[in-house]
């Protein structure tokens, strides 16, 4: 947006242009963005000292290519809907004070091709498949003592690996014949083993 201004006074007449500028932090690179602002598509908030937990309302922005949060005291977990941003190029939140385990839906982020989680409180298995599979570099998440698998050196035991939840009822009655033949089919695995 350039900005206008004119003085006029009865001597002399003076025009200035100034420019909005907006510097952006996108893939661990400085930019500034000046005539294509329309053209950001970028959320920095960095360094702000924001505090409370990652908005949801944030997942609706599907146009979102860069988001950067870095350097705040955000807390809580990140959204199990942050695999809506499908658009995402670079996701940076490190050095915040978010907890749990990093969500699975990251990997649906086809784009990303930076991301930071470094120092924060995440534990659990690190997700693996598709595009997070290609960013390994260890820096990536330090400063999470509580995270495993790869790319970090500390494996996982059983409790660290993520659970699908199932229903009491699946598996049982007329109407769920498919979970019935998954049952039918391990016993005929296991007897094939023996």
């Amino acid at each position: 947006m350039i900005i206008k201004t004119l003085w006029v006074s009865s001597t002399e007449y003076y025009m200035s242009y100034y420019e909005e500028n907006i510097l952006a932090s996108v893939k661990g690179n400085q930019w500034v963005y000046t005539k294509t602002i329309k053209f950001l598509t970028s959320l920095d908030l960095s360094s702000n000292n924001i505090v409370g937990e990652i908005p949801d309302a944030l997942m609706n922005l599907v146009g979102l290519r860069n988001l950067n949060l870095s350097g705040n005291l955000l807390k809580g977990q990140i959204p199990t809907s942050i695999g809506h941003l499908k658009q995402l190029e670079s996701l940076d939140l490190s050095m915040n004070k978010l907890s749990g385990r990093i969500p699975q839906s990251l990997t649906s982020l086809n784009f990303l091709s930076y991301m930071n989680l470094s120092f924060n409180n995440l534990s659990g298995q690190i997700p693996a498949g598709n595009q997070i599979q290609t960013l390994d570099d260890f820096s990536i998440y330090e400063g999470n003592n509580g995270l495993c698998g790869p790319p970090v050196s500390r494996s996982c035991n059983v409790n660290d690996v993520p659970y699908s939840y199932v229903n009491e009822d699946e598996g049982q009655g007329e109407d769920n014949t498919e979970g019935l033949w998954l049952y039918a089919g391990m016993g005929l695995g296991f007897v094939v083993e023996s």
